[in-house]
């Protein structure tokens, strides 16, 4: 027992500096202007779904109940890179999951907040009912290696994502804004401009259903 112990520390040591080290490999490229976002269709239901997909062991794992919403949102193919979206919501869901209680809420809501011929403005907006943040880390969550307060230092993080996060959405020409308050929770509002895609077709009647409605895990 004791040297199983050892061995899941090491693993969970040597996670821990593989993630720090591609963090700060993904950061300084970012900063240095030598990563570049692509534009191609991508099918926002499907990005979605896949998004859900993948977090959906850590929320069982720890008995979290998710929502997804969707508020006059059309769920169709835009254009705009599909690697980076997804990190960008990943990294506010892995913040959630981590600082979310056994038995917590998580709700995910898509908003189509404008639509123009040639650009159409989406919010999607990650709340939890967690532990929440002071207003003082509040004004340094997005600089590098920032990490919670003394009572989550327990929880393992690198302190890069959120610093990672914010500079592609700069990239996206998006914005990200958060509210927080200690035992109460945190929301983050994450709000990108994409183009329709004239050429593609539309999403799938199971990505589109999200619109009016709501699903759980």
């Amino acid at each position: 027992d004791i040297l199983n112990g050892y061995i899941t520390k090491l693993r969970s040591s040597s996670q821990y500096l593989l993630d720090l080290i591609n963090d700060i490999l993904d950061l300084t490229k970012i900063e240095n202007g030598s990563v570049e976002l692509k534009t191609e269709p991508m099918d926002l239901g499907a990005q979605i779904e896949q998004i859900v997909t993948i977090i959906r062991p850590q929320l069982t794992k720890k008995n979290l109940n998710l929502s997804v919403h969707g508020e006059n949102a059309t769920f169709g193919y835009l254009m705009g890179d599909p690697v980076r979206f997804r990190q960008v919501l990943m990294n506010v869901f892995s913040n959630a999951i981590k600082y979310t209680p056994e038995g917590g809420n998580i709700c995910f809501t898509i908003r189509e907040t404008a639509r123009e011929e040639q650009e159409r403005n989406y919010q999607f907006t990650i709340e939890d009912n967690g532990m929440g943040m002071s207003q003082e880390f509040l004004q340094h969550i997005f600089d590098p290696f920032s990490r919670a307060e003394a009572a989550v230092k327990e929880i393992q993080g690198t302190g890069l994502g959120m610093a990672i996060t914010k500079n592609i959405v700069d990239a996206m020409e998006g914005t990200i804004t958060v509210t927080s308050a200690l035992g109460k929770g945190s929301r983050f509002d994450i709000t990108l401009p994409l183009a329709p895609c004239e050429d593609a077709v539309s999403a799938s009647d199971q990505a589109a259903s999200l619109g009016d409605g709501q699903a759980d895990s």
